[in-house]
């Protein structure tokens, strides 16, 4: 079995989860029971691959990021790089669940962010502003900022720092 490289942790709903992939690219996700006083016959978190339209989703490249929030039920997001649709690529790829629902691409594969291999990818939710921010490198190793407003599908991007590190 191919061992978890990236981690992200979010909690959504009444439950708490760290989201991985694997060095092989695999997304899974290891889920605690329940909030509140753990349940000492079952203490352990559940592992469960993360599939949509009943294929496990895979990664270009084991580097993710993923937010939780609550707007119009508990939403989760997965940012990870994966192939373009033509596959000679690496975009920004996101994935989508809603109330524990099946997931779903997100509105954000439709913009096609081209994003270089050693990218890192940090996503986080500005509640005060209700905007859903994504920082990527883009094949130039620019760094990237894609947003949307909480609830919407029209993602924006700009360049954040178009210097060299």
């Amino acid at each position: 079995m191919s061992v978890p490289v990236s981690f992200s942790g979010v909690e959504s709903g009444e439950f708490n989860a760290v989201y991985y992939a694997r060095r092989n690219g695999i997304l899974s996700k290891v889920v605690a029971q329940k909030a509140g006083p753990e349940d000492p016959k079952n203490p352990k978190y559940k592992i469960e691959k993360i599939e949509k339209d009943g294929e496990t989703v895979e990664t270009a490249v084991p580097h993710i990021s993923v937010v939780a929030y609550s707007q119009s039920g508990n939403q989760v997001r997965i940012y990870y790089i994966g192939y373009s649709d033509k596959g000679n690529r690496l975009q920004l790829r996101e994935l989508c669940q809603t109330n524990g629902g099946p997931w779903f691409e997100g509105a954000l594969d439709k913009k096609k962010h081209y994003i270089a291999k050693e990218s890192r990818i940090s996503a986080v939710v500005a509640e005060k502003q209700k905007n859903l921010n994504v920082f990527y490198l883009d094949e130039d190793d620019t760094l990237n900022v894609a947003w949307v407003t909480l609830g919407q599908e029209a993602w924006s991007n700009r360049e954040v720092y178009d210097g060299k590190f």
